[in-house]
C-alpha cells in the first residue's frame, strides 16, 4: 500500500476495512500498561488505538505524522505563556509556531483598540494595554522558534 497517507490507514482501521489480523495484532500489543510503577511525573502517551494505528500505518508504508514539540520554557517564557493564555490565547503546552501565530492573531483581532469604536476611553485604554501585553508575550514566545 505505498503512497497511502496515515489518515487513509487510520480511516481503514476505524472503519474496519484494514486487515483484521493486523489490526488485532497491533491493537493488543499496546493494550496493557508497561510493567512497573508509573512515575508521578510521567506524561500519558497516545491511546492504544493511536499506537495501533501507528503500527498499521508503518506496516502499510504510509508516512507517519510528525510528533508535537516538547518545550522547555525559561521563566520569562513561562510567564509569557501564562499571560497569553490569561488574555484568552488558548495555547496548549505542546504548541507549534503556527498555533502560536493563530492564537496571537485571534487575540489581536479581539483586543485591538481600533476595532472597538463605540467603547469608552477607559475601556479602549484597557484594550490597548491588553493588546500591548499580548504582543509582548508573543514576541517572547516567538524566540522558541528560530527563523530560517
Amino acid at each position: 500500500m505505498p503512497g497511502r497517507t496515515f489518515a487513509d490507514v487510520l480511516a481503514d482501521v476505524l472503519h474496519h476495512q484494514a486487515d483484521p489480523a493486523a489490526v488485532r495484532a497491533a491493537s493488543w500489543r499496546f493494550a496493557a500498561p508497561p510493567p512497573g510503577p508509573a512515575a508521578p511525573f510521567a506524561v500519558p502517551g497516545p491511546s492504544p488505538l493511536a499506537r495501533a494505528a501507528y503500527v498499521v500505518a508503518a506496516a502499510a508504508g504510509a508516512p507517519l505524522p510528525r510528533p508535537r514539540p516538547v518545550h522547555t520554557l525559561t521563566l520569562p517564557q513561562q510567564t509569557a505563556f501564562t499571560g497569553l493564555n490569561a488574555l484568552g490565547g488558548r495555547l496548549a503546552p505542546d504548541f507549534t509556531a503556527s498555533d502560536l501565530r493563530s492564537a496571537y492573531r485571534r487575540l489581536a483581532h479581539d483586543l485591538h483598540p481600533d476595532r472597538h469604536y463605540g467603547r469608552s476611553d477607559m475601556e479602549r485604554a484597557r484594550l490597548s494595554r491588553d493588546f500591548a501585553a499580548a504582543a509582548g508575550h508573543y514576541q517572547v514566545l516567538l524566540t522558541l522558534f528560530p527563523r530560517h
